[in-house]
């Protein structure tokens, strides 16, 4: 059967036309084309992407999970070439109490390099895209015994 986790993902632009460009571009990777991960993201408030599998084999050398991960890639490509607002949040819950990945960022011009969220949350007093995720995630845990 092997070891189990639970994958939670999200990704916030500043607009919908720039998440529909996004997704265009993310639908051209031969990894996502290859298992049809297009069709696995969920839309949200028209410009939140959000992913959601329990109980999977969720390892960084398997193409499928490439394939998701090429979004956090392409976020701060389109950052870089066309100054594209967005953040992203992926949580992984594994079997293990102490096995939890979480792993966010964020691109909108403010240096995340040193003290992001002291930047980030003077530089905008009002709900950021990051600051979206973080409190629209919810998570559930089951404990068994």
């Amino acid at each position: 059967m092997g070891y189990r986790s639970d994958v939670y993902i999200a990704v916030a632009f500043d607009s919908k036309k720039r998440m529909d460009e996004v997704m265009a571009v993310y639908a051209l990777n031969t990894d996502v084309q290859k298992h049809n991960l297009v069709n696995d993201w969920v839309i949200k408030d028209d410009n939140i992407l959000y992913f959601h599998v329990d109980n999977v084999k969720w390892h960084d050398d398997y193409e499928w999970v490439q394939g998701y991960k090429h979004m956090f890639e392409l976020l701060k490509k389109f950052y870089e070439a066309r100054g594209f607002s967005s953040a992203y949040r992926l949580v992984r819950i594994g079997e293990e109490r102490e096995d939890v990945e979480d792993e966010s960022d964020w691109f909108d011009g403010v240096d995340i390099k040193i003290q992001p969220m002291l930047a980030w949350r003077y530089k905008h007093p009002d709900t950021t895209l990051i600051d979206k995720l973080t409190n629209g995630m919810r998570f559930t845990v089951e404990v068994t015994l």
